[in-house]
């Protein structure tokens, strides 16, 4: 099953036009914080948006608008 999830998200999600990577991942992190209790898959996107070139004030910026909801 974790296979299928892996494939779907970063195969047919990421893999969509529309938006690119790097503003994919600052969703992402911002749906994360939102959601509250997702601090380990939290934990490894905002590693992963450091690795697609998304600043330190950035992710910041995201982790504060997305903790308001």
């Amino acid at each position: 099953m974790g296979h299928h999830v892996t494939a779907y998200v970063f195969g047919d999600i990421y893999g969509r036009g529309g938006l690119d990577v790097r503003r994919r991942r600052l969703v992402t992190i911002t749906i994360l914080t939102a959601l509250g209790g997702a601090e380990t898959q939290l934990k490894w996107h905002v590693a992963a948006v450091l690795n697609v070139g998304l600043t330190p004030t950035e992710i910041i910026e995201a982790l504060i608008q997305g903790s308001a909801y």
